[in-house]
């Protein structure tokens, strides 16, 4: 894990930072989004549902019309903690975790990808 520096601005600002760079979002443990951070900011509606529905989508589950209605604007949470995932490998991934309780399932963007097909085929 790469040093980093401690959070306070809302995940929206925070990814503004990072344009042209790869962002890993989540809370804990794995991430509910891996991909490039313009692509976080465009689909920031489509991040915080699946922040809420990321459970259900690892276990090849659809995620519920209930789940993904009481999603709330995720773009306005505020960073706990950002820093370079394997800065050591010269990489420019950027780990940005926010507040909440959510548990990410994915580790790369071609799970994350999957699950994003998955949970726009459930919105359907």
């Amino acid at each position: 894990m790469g040093s980093g520096r401690s959070g306070g601005e809302s995940l929206i600002d925070e990814l503004s930072r990072h344009k042209g760079k790869t962002v890993m979002l989540g809370v804990r443990s794995s991430f509910f989004f891996i991909g490039p951070s313009e692509e976080a900011i465009a689909d920031i509606r489509i991040v915080g549902i699946m922040a809420h529905v990321c459970v259900a989508i690892s276990m090849n589950k659809r995620p519920s019309k209930s789940a993904i209605a009481k999603v709330e604007d995720i773009g306005k949470r505020r960073v706990v903690k950002t820093y370079v995932r394997n800065p050591d490998d010269g990489g420019d991934e950027i780990v940005i975790l926010v507040e909440g309780s959510e548990f990410g399932s994915f580790w790369t963007r071609d799970e994350y990808l999957a699950g994003r097909r998955a949970l726009l085929s459930a919105m359907k």
